[in-house]
Protein backbone atom coordinates (compact mmCIF):
# COMPACT_ATOMS: atom_id res chain seq x y z
CA UNK A 1 0.00 0.00 0.00
CA UNK A 2 1.35 3.46 -0.78
CA UNK A 3 1.20 5.76 1.86
CA UNK A 4 1.10 9.66 0.59
CA UNK A 5 2.78 11.96 2.17
CA UNK A 6 0.14 15.25 3.21
CA UNK A 7 1.75 18.70 2.67
CA UNK A 8 1.85 21.65 4.55
CA UNK A 9 3.21 24.89 3.02
CA UNK A 10 3.40 27.97 5.37
CA UNK A 11 4.28 31.36 3.30
CA UNK A 12 5.09 34.62 3.95
CA UNK A 13 5.60 37.70 1.50
CA UNK A 14 7.78 40.77 1.84
CA UNK A 15 6.66 43.91 -0.04
CA UNK A 16 8.86 46.70 -1.63
CA UNK A 17 5.80 48.76 -1.42
CA UNK A 18 2.06 48.63 -0.90
CA UNK A 19 0.75 52.47 -2.03
CA UNK A 20 -2.31 52.24 -3.43
CA UNK A 21 -3.49 48.77 -1.88
CA UNK A 22 -1.42 47.31 -4.73
CA UNK A 23 1.32 45.46 -3.16
CA UNK A 24 4.97 44.42 -5.11
CA UNK A 25 6.25 41.64 -3.89
CA UNK A 26 10.08 41.45 -2.78
CA UNK A 27 10.73 37.89 -1.11
CA UNK A 28 8.31 35.05 -0.77
CA UNK A 29 9.63 32.91 1.72
CA UNK A 30 8.13 29.66 2.27
CA UNK A 31 9.07 26.01 4.28
CA UNK A 32 7.06 23.05 2.97
CA UNK A 33 6.35 20.26 6.02
CA UNK A 34 4.81 16.63 5.92
CA UNK A 35 2.11 16.21 9.09
CA UNK A 36 4.80 15.62 11.20
CA UNK A 37 6.44 18.68 10.56
CA UNK A 38 9.45 17.16 9.12
CA UNK A 39 11.11 19.68 6.72
CA UNK A 40 10.43 18.87 3.31
CA UNK A 41 12.05 22.01 1.86
CA UNK A 42 12.21 25.89 2.58
CA UNK A 43 13.94 28.88 0.76
CA UNK A 44 13.33 32.81 0.22
CA UNK A 45 12.84 33.84 -3.19
CA UNK A 46 14.22 37.04 -3.61
CA UNK A 47 12.43 39.16 -6.50
CA UNK A 48 12.80 42.19 -8.50
CA UNK A 49 10.15 44.50 -7.70
CA UNK A 50 10.31 45.79 -11.18
CA UNK A 51 9.75 49.76 -9.22
CA UNK A 52 11.84 52.85 -9.90
CA UNK A 53 14.04 54.12 -6.63
CA UNK A 54 11.81 56.97 -5.80
CA UNK A 55 8.64 54.21 -5.75
CA UNK A 56 10.49 51.98 -2.87
CA UNK A 57 8.93 52.93 0.68
CA UNK A 58 11.80 53.67 2.69
CA UNK A 59 10.02 53.15 5.98
CA UNK A 60 10.19 49.47 5.17
CA UNK A 61 13.52 49.91 3.41
CA UNK A 62 14.76 51.27 6.56
CA UNK A 63 12.93 49.25 9.06
CA UNK A 64 11.40 45.96 7.74
CA UNK A 65 13.69 44.83 5.13
CA UNK A 66 16.64 42.67 6.07
CA UNK A 67 18.28 43.39 2.63
CA UNK A 68 19.83 46.67 1.02
CA UNK A 69 17.40 47.70 -2.41
CA UNK A 70 20.29 46.51 -4.85
CA UNK A 71 19.93 42.80 -3.65
CA UNK A 72 16.69 43.07 -5.10
CA UNK A 73 16.89 44.85 -7.85
CA UNK A 74 19.56 42.19 -9.19
CA UNK A 75 16.72 39.39 -8.98
CA UNK A 76 14.53 38.82 -11.84
CA UNK A 77 10.96 40.02 -11.56
CA UNK A 78 8.11 38.57 -10.30
CA UNK A 79 7.24 36.39 -13.55
CA UNK A 80 10.44 34.53 -13.32
CA UNK A 81 9.47 32.86 -10.26
CA UNK A 82 5.70 32.37 -10.81
CA UNK A 83 5.31 28.92 -11.89
CA UNK A 84 7.70 27.58 -8.65
CA UNK A 85 5.04 30.11 -6.57
CA UNK A 86 2.33 28.25 -8.33
CA UNK A 87 3.26 24.72 -8.19
CA UNK A 88 4.34 25.14 -4.53
CA UNK A 89 0.45 26.09 -3.57
CA UNK A 90 -1.15 23.72 -6.20
CA UNK A 91 0.86 20.65 -4.93
CA UNK A 92 0.56 21.50 -0.97
CA UNK A 93 -2.43 19.90 1.14
CA UNK A 94 -2.87 23.22 3.43
CA UNK A 95 -1.44 26.45 2.64
CA UNK A 96 -0.97 28.60 5.52
CA UNK A 97 0.49 31.44 7.18
CA UNK A 98 0.21 34.67 9.46
CA UNK A 99 -1.92 36.81 8.22
CA UNK A 100 -1.74 35.15 4.90
CA UNK A 101 -4.68 37.33 3.34
CA UNK A 102 -2.34 40.32 2.48
CA UNK A 103 -0.04 38.12 0.91
CA UNK A 104 -2.31 36.09 -0.70
CA UNK A 105 -4.10 39.54 -1.79
CA UNK A 106 -0.23 40.70 -2.65
CA UNK A 107 0.20 37.70 -4.92
CA UNK A 108 -3.15 38.76 -6.96
CA UNK A 109 -1.56 42.25 -7.48
CA UNK A 110 1.64 40.53 -8.90
CA UNK A 111 -0.76 37.84 -11.47
CA UNK A 112 -2.81 40.64 -12.50
CA UNK A 113 -0.05 43.44 -12.78
CA UNK A 114 1.85 40.87 -15.23
CA UNK A 115 -1.42 39.39 -16.69
CA UNK A 116 -0.50 35.70 -15.35
CA UNK A 117 -2.66 32.99 -14.46
CA UNK A 118 -4.84 33.35 -11.10
CA UNK A 119 -3.67 31.39 -8.37
CA UNK A 120 -6.88 29.73 -6.74
CA UNK A 121 -6.79 27.98 -3.14
CA UNK A 122 -7.94 27.82 0.59
CA UNK A 123 -5.33 28.59 2.75
CA UNK A 124 -5.46 29.24 6.85
CA UNK A 125 -4.60 31.87 9.04
CA UNK A 126 -2.42 30.93 11.60
CA UNK A 127 -2.98 34.07 13.31
CA UNK A 128 -7.00 32.87 13.47
CA UNK A 129 -5.33 29.81 15.41
CA UNK A 130 -3.74 31.40 17.93
CA UNK A 131 -7.02 33.68 18.85
CA UNK A 132 -8.90 30.50 19.65
CA UNK A 133 -6.04 28.47 21.02
CA UNK A 134 -5.68 31.80 23.32
CA UNK A 135 -9.66 32.84 23.44
CA UNK A 136 -8.70 35.90 22.07
CA UNK A 137 -10.27 38.76 19.81
CA UNK A 138 -6.82 40.44 19.70
CA UNK A 139 -4.85 39.83 16.35
CA UNK A 140 -1.23 39.47 17.53
CA UNK A 141 2.58 39.65 15.88
CA UNK A 142 4.40 36.58 14.80
CA UNK A 143 6.71 37.75 17.41
CA UNK A 144 4.03 37.75 20.07
CA UNK A 145 3.22 34.50 19.64
CA UNK A 146 6.39 32.61 19.38
CA UNK A 147 7.17 34.79 23.09
CA UNK A 148 3.49 33.39 24.41
CA UNK A 149 4.25 30.08 23.06
CA UNK A 150 7.67 29.71 24.50
CA UNK A 151 9.12 29.48 21.33
CA UNK A 152 12.58 30.18 19.87
CA UNK A 153 12.25 30.46 16.83
CA UNK A 154 14.26 32.18 13.62
CA UNK A 155 15.27 35.66 15.26
CA UNK A 156 15.72 37.31 11.55
CA UNK A 157 11.94 39.13 11.91
CA UNK A 158 10.84 40.19 8.90
CA UNK A 159 13.02 37.96 6.51
CA UNK A 160 9.96 36.08 4.84
CA UNK A 161 11.69 32.47 4.80
CA UNK A 162 12.02 33.45 8.96
CA UNK A 163 8.59 34.32 9.26
CA UNK A 164 7.09 31.23 7.39
CA UNK A 165 9.34 28.84 9.73
CA UNK A 166 8.59 30.76 12.80
CA UNK A 167 4.31 30.19 11.86
CA UNK A 168 5.13 26.43 11.15
CA UNK A 169 6.37 26.41 14.97
CA UNK A 170 3.68 27.94 16.11
CA UNK A 171 1.26 25.66 14.85
CA UNK A 172 3.21 22.83 15.47
CA UNK A 173 3.22 23.46 19.10
CA UNK A 174 -0.44 24.73 19.52
CA UNK A 175 -1.61 20.88 18.28
CA UNK A 176 0.91 19.83 20.46
CA UNK A 177 -0.56 21.37 23.37
CA UNK A 178 -4.16 20.68 22.40
CA UNK A 179 -3.25 17.35 20.91
CA UNK A 180 -5.04 17.62 18.18
CA UNK A 181 -4.95 16.75 14.36
CA UNK A 182 -4.85 19.73 11.49
CA UNK A 183 -8.54 18.92 10.46
CA UNK A 184 -9.68 18.90 14.40
CA UNK A 185 -8.18 22.90 15.07
CA UNK A 186 -9.82 23.84 11.86
CA UNK A 187 -12.96 22.18 12.74
CA UNK A 188 -12.43 24.34 15.83
CA UNK A 189 -11.36 27.41 14.39
CA UNK A 190 -13.54 28.03 10.84
CA UNK A 191 -12.80 31.49 11.20
CA UNK A 192 -9.52 30.57 10.20
CA UNK A 193 -10.37 29.51 6.35
CA UNK A 194 -10.13 31.49 3.41
CA UNK A 195 -10.11 31.38 -0.25
CA UNK A 196 -7.78 33.01 -3.44
CA UNK A 197 -9.75 33.07 -6.67
CA UNK A 198 -10.41 34.70 -9.71
CA UNK A 199 -7.41 37.29 -8.28
CA UNK A 200 -9.84 38.33 -5.35
CA UNK A 201 -9.38 37.42 -1.59
CA UNK A 202 -12.83 35.82 0.02
CA UNK A 203 -12.24 37.30 3.31
CA UNK A 204 -11.82 40.98 1.82
CA UNK A 205 -14.42 41.02 -0.84
CA UNK A 206 -16.53 40.21 2.34
CA UNK A 207 -15.14 42.89 4.19
CA UNK A 208 -15.53 45.81 1.64
CA UNK A 209 -19.25 44.62 1.07
CA UNK A 210 -20.00 45.29 4.86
Amino acid sequence: MTYLIMKYLFFDCEFATSKGGNEKICEFGFVMVDENFNIIMKDNIIINPNIKRNEWDYHVVKKILTRKIYQYENRLNFPAYYYKIAALINSSDYVLGHSLSNDAHALNCECQRYCLPSLNYDFYDIKEFYKAYNASNKDTSVQNIMANLEIEGDMNSHDAEADAYNTMLELKVMMQKLDMKLTELIDLCPKAKDKSENYSVESRVIAEKQ
